[in-house]
């Protein structure tokens, strides 16, 4: 039974728009879905900036260009 309580209320399938049933439920699924939008604008801006800087991967790249926006 934990273990099932767990799948539920996990965050598994951010990627695919998942919403756990409890989330939906307490009616936060629009909450939730502009939560991943913030969060995915950011990691766009994170990697222009990094780009513009001329750096390829996030392990060459300073860590105050890396973390801006966060």
């Amino acid at each position: 039974m934990e273990r099932l309580s767990h799948i539920i209320s996990g965050s598994k399938g951010t990627a695919i728009g998942y919403v756990t049933p409890p989330t939906r439920l307490a009616g936060k699924e629009n909450e939730l879905f502009a939560q991943r939008d913030q969060k995915l604008q950011a990691a766009r801006e994170r990697r222009r900036l990094r780009q513009s800087e001329g750096y390829k991967t996030l392990h060459e790249c300073p860590e105050s260009i890396s973390m801006k926006l966060t």
